[in-house]
């Protein structure tokens, strides 16, 4: 009960008004103050001086007429000591932009237009401009928050005119937050309105001294028009941040904040500021994200800070100088997920003028992930003039968001040069940037004091699943200008990188030593995949004395390469400097450089080498598959100086002597047994272009496999494929049989061989029909492609049979069997053609067939109980069971069924043993 009664006491406390609470209502625009603000007259600066004498937090409306109304001042305004909401929507006529003008322009030099120290005020809804600083450079701020904190200033123009259209600068800074923690300059959401803060002489908004803490700027257009279509720049920086600790510029909507058209950068922050967070702002853009609108200088700039983040969602594009750039000591800053020379959905170039982000003399930073630098105007990423130990990551950079198509960067991908030192591109994993599209090279090494900079893990002049092209114009990587010392690759996992499909050379080493390459996916470049300047292959020299890039160290000799199921045995030789030991990796190609040397597409593994006294050392490497058909090896001394690739060395391809069965359900799931040699794990069998399922390499010439499910009734090539790729074919191997002649019928073997002899293709759908009667139009194709091969074409027809059109489908061959003499046709001029042949007339024709017109069976015997003999058909029924053609219909008693049609699985088998078909 007592608890109930303390709860119900406080909600009535909280929600009772403030009992000093007034509202104090401008009705005039003049610029007097007779120490009263009533009903009768009240100027705003009798408005501040009633609110500052009474305690609480009191509200100025205003209410003079209806409509614009500018205040010309006089003199500065009182400054603000106790909290007050100054409150410009209220003036009638108010339809969303401010109509409520503080004109500074006669106020004295080092006026300010509003002056609060009381904190915890709102000012929202005027117009704020002209006020003239003093010498040097006091006042003349459009706003000034001094001291006291928790202030919010939303929805005001402040350094142009009332139409938001034109420049009416402050000469100071629009809004200058001194030593001033915990205010919110702009909006947070979009039911508020947007400060337009531009024109002013010195930085849109400026936060400095000690304890400007945990301050936001954000939802407000910075250095452009109210519209954000064209500049109005204020004169330095659109938000300048000199101390502070936790100061946010920007906020959760996309694009609401809008830094552009300034003199100088988009946002500057210099130390002592720290932990300074630039999110969802669009710097250097119009407020539709559609076209730059310059900032003079940097989009954002951070000089000597040790700690902040730059993104996510910030799109930094269209500036006179870089996108981004961390200079003078920076360190500790993350710069992640922004879009620096894009438009906001990243599929088109919105340059800024230099690079996309750039580090100079700044250490330990963090560049990615996620940030799509690309279509600016220099590089896409600079790292220069002292940097050391940043790392650049998982970052896309020359492409467009979708990783589908280039969106150039003018020149490197990524340039570290001028002394940079220590830093690392790439990494494994979501570490990996793809630098590909731009149009110099995808990464540049440069300078001789460049060293210790270690490129791995990167996509460059491909996308992210390495099979895409989008070619960086000239070289993957480029060492050049004495930069010694560096990394490209890796030999932990993940650090590889896949260099494809660039315009010159995977990894050029034009000058500098101890540029370790390192397992590195290359291939697919325009030029060498590892060159040592000068262009094209270097041979190599006895003893390897020669100096130049890399020590122009000589390439290792691949002599052998042999395939076992599960490993490969490469083994060659090296000649170079005497007595020291080596690095050699091997790598396997699907193509060979046409030059005869590299490239390293598939990275194998790795074995020492130490050379004698002199100078030459062999090699054996036992290894996992061959994984492509051919190999190729580089050398690395201990000193990081990487060879150019070996010439090429063919793998040994596999070959295939036969399969069992070669037949099975269409429905699949038969196991198979292929012999050959050269077979090694992981093989793949394919049947037609339809894998096998269950693959075993047993030995090198056994692989096992099991069927897939094919259409049935069709022959299929069946190929054991080598991870080398390389492949052997044995042609039409396997015959799915048809849906209604299992492995089980008895005509399964004999109808395989004819379909595989091209004698029929069966009856359609899949199916033989081996029940159905055989008519004596399709027994004239049986018997004439049987006696002369799958290919024969008989002669046109001319139509000697009154039953057979001419020309039709059957009567080609239906006459040519008549010409060579096997039938006459069924009498009185026909031919019969869709009759169905009996097994006594079948009997004479296949005889005939075989033998010839004139061939006259031996005198029967009486060998069938149901064959009269002597009668028509006698002795050709029993010349053909003397030739094991037919053993009759039925065994006991010994039938043949002389009336009897023939069918379509009986016909298969007559045609096989007739003919001794395989």
């Amino acid at each position: 009960m007592i608890r109930s009664a303390l709860l119900a006491a406080s909600l009535i406390l909280l929600s009772a008004p403030d009992l000093h609470a007034t509202v104090f209502t401008v009705n005039s625009n003049a610029d007097t103050d007779d120490g009263v603000c009533n009903a009768a007259n009240c100027t705003l600066r009798e408005a501040i001086n009633a609110a500052n004498a009474n305690a609480g937090a009191d509200t100025i409306r205003f209410a003079i007429g209806s409509g614009t109304k500018s205040i010309a001042l006089l003199s500065p305004l009182p400054t603000i000591v106790d909290p007050v909401t100054i409150d410009g929507t209220t003036q009638p006529g108010y339809a969303g932009t401010p109509i409520i003008e503080l004109n500074g322009a006669s106020a004295g030099t080092g006026a300010n237009g509003l002056h609060i120290t009381a904190g915890s005020s709102v000012v929202t809804g005027l117009v704020i401009n002209r006020f003239v600083p003093g010498f040097p450079n006091l006042g003349g701020n459009g706003i000034f928050l001094d001291g006291g904190g928790g202030n919010v200033v939303r929805g005001c123009y402040v350094g142009i005119n009332v139409a938001g259209t034109a420049a009416l600068g402050n000469g100071g800074s629009g809004i200058l937050i001194s030593s001033s923690p915990n205010n919110v300059i702009g909006r947070t959401d979009t039911s508020q309105r947007v400060n337009v803060v531009s024109g002013n002489g010195r930085h849109g908004v400026e936060i400095a001294g000690g304890g400007s803490d945990a301050n936001v700027v954000a939802g407000g257009r910075f250095g452009t028009n109210a519209a954000g279509t064209a500049a109005l720049g204020n004169g330095s920086v659109g938000v300048e941040i000199s101390s502070g600790a936790g100061n946010v510029v920007g906020s959760d909507l996309p694009g609401d904040t809008v830094l552009s058209g300034n003199v100088g950068d988009g946002v500057s922050v210099s130390a002592p500021a720290t932990d300074t967070l630039v999110k969802n702002c669009w710097v250097g853009l119009n407020a539709g994200g559609s076209a730059a609108l310059a900032n003079g200088g940097q989009g954002i700039d951070l000089g000597g800070v040790t700690s902040g983040t730059i993104g996510p969602g910030n799109v930094v594009s269209g500036n006179t100088q870089s996108g981004i750039l961390l200079i003078s000591g920076v360190s500790g800053v993350t710069v992640t997920g922004n879009f620096a020379g894009t438009n906001p959905a990243g599929t088109a170039a919105i340059p800024n003028a230099a690079n996309g982000i750039i580090v100079s003399n700044a250490s330990n930073n963090v560049i990615g992930p996620s940030n799509l630098a690309s279509g600016n105007g220099t590089n896409g990423i600079r790292v220069r003039t002292g940097a050391s130990g940043n790392v650049v990551k998982g970052n896309l950079v020359g492409v467009n968001a979708a990783m589908t198509a280039a969106l150039a960067n003018g020149a490197e991908g990524v340039q570290v040069n001028d002394g940079a030192t220590g830093n690392t591109i790439g990494g494994p994993g979501s570490d990996r940037n793809v630098i590909a599209g731009n149009a110099n090279n995808g990464v540049l090494l440069a300078d001789a004091a460049t060293t210790g900079n270690v490129v791995a893990g990167n996509f460059i002049g491909t996308d992210a699943t390495a099979s895409l092209a989008i070619a960086n114009a000239a070289n993957g990587v480029d060492v050049q200008n004495g930069a010694s010392g560096n990394t490209i690759g890796g030999t932990e996992p993940g650090t590889q990188n896949v260099i494809a499909f660039n315009g010159g050379r995977g990894v050029f080493v034009e000058s500098g030593a101890g540029n370790a390459i390192l397992g590195n996916a290359i291939a697919g470049n325009g030029g060498l995949g590892i060159d040592l300047a000068p262009l094209g292959v270097t041979p190599n020299d006895l003893g390897d004395p020669d100096v130049g890039p890399n020590l122009l160290q000589n390439f290792p000799v691949v002599t052998a390469v042999l395939l076992s199921p599960g490993t490969t045995e490469i083994d060659g030789t090296l000649n170079s400097l005497s007595s020291l030991g080596f690095r050699v990796e091997l790598f396997a190609a699907l193509a060979c450089d046409p030059a005869g040397n590299g490239p390293g597409q598939r990275p194998l593994g790795s074995v020492d080498a130490t050379t004698d006294a002199a100078g030459n050392a062999s090699f054996s490497a036992m290894l996992g598959p061959a994984l492509g058909p051919w190999i190729t090896a580089t050398a690395t001394d201990p000193s990081g100086n990487t060879s150019e690739f070996s010439a090429c060395f063919a793998t040994p391809p596999p070959a295939a002597s036969g399969m069992s069965p070669g037949s099975g359900p269409a429905a699949g799931n038969t196991p198979v047994v292929v012999l050959g040699t050269n077979f090694q794990a992981p093989a793949a069998v394919h049947f037609g272009s339809v894998a096998g399922s269950m693959v075993s390499v047993v030995n090198g010439g056994e692989v096992d496999a099991v069927s897939p499910m094919l259409p049935p009734g069709a022959l299929y090539n069946v190929a054991v494929v080598n991870p080398s790729t390389l492949s052997a074919t044995l042609p039409a191997a396997w015959f799915a049989d048809f849906t209604d002649v299992p492995a089980a019928n008895p005509f399964h073997d004999d109808v395989e061989k004819i379909f595989r002899a091209a004698i029929t293709a069966g009856c359609g759908g899949g199916n033989y029909c081996p029940s159905s009667s055989v008519t004596r139009a399709q027994m004239a194709v049986f018997l004439l492609r049987a006696e002369h091969g799958s290919s024969y074409a008989p002669p046109a027809c001319a139509g000697i049979f009154t039953d057979v059109s001419c020309p039709s489908q059957y009567a080609d061959w239906i006459e040519r069997l008549s010409a060579e003499g096997v039938t006459a046709g069924c009498g009185g001029g026909d031919y019969c053609p869709n009759a169905a042949v009996t097994r006594q007339q079948m009997a004479v024709f296949l005889l005939k067939t075989e033998h010839g017109p004139a061939y006259v069976p031996p005198t029967c015997t009486g060998v069938f109980e149901d064959v009269t003999c002597p009668s028509q058909y006698a002795d050709w029924i029993e010349e053909l069971s003397t030739e094991a053609i037919t053993g009759g219909c039925q065994t006991s008693p010994l039938l043949y069924c002389p009336t009897s049609p023939v069918n379509r699985g009986q016909m298969a088998v007559f045609l096989v043993k007739t003919f001794s078909l395989p």
